[in-house]
C-alpha cells in the first residue's frame, strides 16, 4: 500500500482530488489529509508518506515553504504541486524543491493522474531498492544479522530463486510485474533472487525462464527466511543443479526438501584420500579417488544435485585455495580453474569431472616433478599446451623435444596423466574448440584450423565423438 498526503486548505478541493485518485489509480493507496503546511510537515515526519500533493497558497506555512522543509528530510516523499496561479516563480520554486509536476487548477484529470502514477512508480522503485539493499546486507552478514527482514513485502511467504542465464535481473523484473523481485547475491553458478509467494505462478509460466536454468527453493515465511537465508540459497542451488540428473538443457526446477541428505561424510573421506594421493603423486590412486567422488550410482535422484553442489564448493574452497601458491603462477592450472568454476559451461557432469581430473593429475605431476619423478612429462604437457595448434605435433615430435625414448615416454606419459598421448592431445584440442565456439565469432572451419586440424570434416567427427554434439550444435546451445 502507498501513502499519499494531500495538503490543501479547502476541504472541497481535498475531497475532489481524493475522489479523482481513488477512482483512477489502480494501486492500493491510503490518503492522509492536511489543512495547511504545518499539519502536512508533521504528517510527513510521523507517517512517512510516499507522495505529497500540496497546494501552493495555504495559511501559515505555504506550499513553497513546506516543500523546502520536506526536502531536508532523510525520508522525503515525492512531491506534486497544485496551484491556481500560472506563475513562473511558483513553478521555479517547485522545480528547485524537486517536485515531480506542477499542475494548474482546475486540475486536468489525465495530467494529474499521470503525475500521481509516476510518483507511485518512483516510490515503488525506491522502496524496492531500499529493501533489496537491506536483504543484501543481511545475506552478506550471515544468518545472524541484527537487521530485520522487510516482512511487509511477503505477507504470504517467499521463495528464493537461483537463476543461470543472461539478463536475469531484467527478465525477472519483467515477468513478476507489480510483485517485487529482489536481487540478493551472485556466485559463479547463478544469481539469487527473492520473490513473494504470489509471483511463483508467473515464474513457472514464463517461457523466458523456461529457456534458462532456474532453481526454486521451498516456501518460507519472512521470519523463517531471516534466520535461514544461507540455507534457502543452498536449496535453490540444489534445485538448479538437478538439471544434470538427468541432463536437461534448460528449464525450471523445484526442490523436494525431504530428499536433502543429512551428511556428506563419504565425500569428505574420499576427498581427503584424493588430496593425499595427489601430494604423493600416486596417479592411479588419484584417478580411483576421483571416480569414487563422482560416483552417483545408487543415490536417490533428489540427493544427486546436493552432492554435486557440495563437491563443487569443496573444490573451490579447498582445492583451489590449498594450492594457490602453485596455481597462481601456472597458466594451465589457472585455465582449468576457470573451466571448473564455470560449472554451467560443462555440458554434463562427466565433462566437468574431466576438468577436475585434469587439474588434480596435473597437480600430482607437479609434486612428482618436485620429488624427482619424470619431469619430462610435465615439460611435454607444457609444450603441448603451447603448440597444440600445430597439426604436425605427434608423440614422436614431443618425445624428441623432451629428449625421452619414444616407448619410455609413451608408458610414463600414460602412467602420469592417466591417459594416452593421443587422447590427451585430442581432449586439449576439443576443450579449446569449445571455448572458441562459445565466443560465437568463428566459423567451424576456422575453429578447426585454430585447434590443429587440417581437415574440418575430421574435426567435426572428432568433436561429435567427444561431446555427442556437432560443433554448430554446441555453439548454438551455448549461445542460448
Amino acid at each position: 500500500m502507498f501513502k499519499i498526503l494531500l495538503a490543501d486548505d479547502e476541504k472541497t478541493i481535498r475531497a475532489g482530488i481524493k475522489k479523482i485518485i481513488l477512482t483512477n489509480v489502480n494501486e492500493e493507496v491510503s490518503i492522509l489529509e492536511a489543512r495547511n503546511g504545518d499539519e502536512a510537515f508533521a504528517l510527513c515526519t510521523s507517517e512517512l508518506p510516499d507522495l505529497l500533493i500540496t497546494d501552493i497558497r495555504m495559511p501559515g506555512t505555504d506550499g513553497v515553504a513546506l516543500m523546502q522543509k520536506v526536502s531536508s528530510l532523510a525520508a522525503k516523499p515525492y512531491m506534486i504541486v497544485l496551484s491556481g496561479y500560472d506563475d513562473f516563480s511558483y513553478a521555479k520554486a517547485a522545480i528547485t524543491s524537486g517536485a515531480l509536476a506542477y499542475v494548474l487548477k482546475p486540475v486536468d484529470r489525465d495530467e494529474f493522474i499521470s503525475a500521481v502514477n509516476k510518483g507511485i512508480q518512483l516510490a515503488r522503485d525506491s522502496r524496492k531498492k531500499m529493501n533489496e539493499s537491506l536483504m543484501q546486507e543481511i545475506a552478506s552478514n550471515s544468518d545472524e544479522s541484527p537487521l530485520s527482514f522487510p516482512r511487509e513485502q511477503f505477507p504470504k511467504g517467499l521463495y528464493c530463486l537461483a537463476v543461470n542465464g543472461s539478463k536475469t535481473k531484467e527478465t525477472l523484473n519483467r515477468i513478476t510485474g507489480s510483485f517485487p523481485c529482489f536481487f540478493l547475491s551472485e556466485n559463479s553458478i547463478c544469481r539469487f533472487f527473492i520473490i513473494p509467494c504470489e509471483a511463483l505462478e508467473m515464474i513457472k509460466g514464463s517461457e523466458e525462464l523456461a529457456n534458462m536454468y532456474t532453481g526454486i527453493s521451498p516456501l518460507y515465511s519472512a521470519p523463517e527466511a531471516q534466520s535461514n537465508l544461507r540455507k534457502i540459497k543452498t536449496q535453490a542451488q540444489v534445485a538448479l543443479l538437478s538439471c544434470y540428473f538427468p541432463q536437461k538443457h534448460t528449464g525450471i526446477f523445484t526442490l523436494d526438501q525431504s530428499q536433502m541428505p543429512e551428511s556428506f561424510a563419504d565425500i569428505e573421506t574420499s576427498w581427503e584420500k584424493c588430496i593425499s594421493f595427489v601430494e604423493l603423486h600416486d596417479f592411479e590412486s588419484v584417478l580411483k579417488s576421483i571416480k569414487a567422488l563422482f560416483n552417483f550410482s545408487g543415490i536417490e535422484e533428489g540427493q544427486k544435485s546436493a552432492r554435486l553442489l557440495y563437491l563443487y564448493e569443496k573444490i573451490l574452497e579447498n582445492l583451489f585455495r590449498r594450492y594457490l601458491s602453485i596455481s597462481q603462477n601456472d597458466a594451465y592450472l589457472h585455465s582449468k580453474e576457470v573451466m571448473i568454476e564455470r560449472l554451467f559451461r560443462s555440458s554434463s557432469v562427466e565433462e566437468w569431472k574431466s576438468f577436475v581430473t585434469d587439474y588434480v593429475i596435473y597437480l600430482a605431476a607437479i609434486f612428482n616433478k618436485q620429488n624427482g619423478g619424470t619431469p619430462f612429462v610435465t615439460k611435454a604437457i607444457e609444450y603441448m599446451e603451447k603448440n597444440f595448434t600445430n597439426p604436425d605435433i605427434t608423440m614422436a615430435t614431443v618425445s624428441n623435444y623432451v629428449s625421452a625414448n619414444y616407448t619410455w615416454f609413451s608408458e610414463k606419459f600414460k602412467e602420469q596423466t592417466g591417459t594416452s598421448f593421443n587422447d590427451y592431445l585430442k581432449k586439449l584440442r576439443i576443450n579449446k574448440a569449445k571455448e572458441l565456439l562459445e565466443l560465437g565469432i568463428y566459423k567451424v572451419y576456422e575453429v578447426s584450423q585454430k585447434c590443429g586440424y587440417r581437415d574440418s570434416k575430421h574435426f567435426i567427427k572428432s568433436f561429435h565423438a567427444t561431446t555427442g554434439l556437432k560443433p554448430s550444435e554446441w555453439a548454438q546451445l551455448k549461445s542460448n
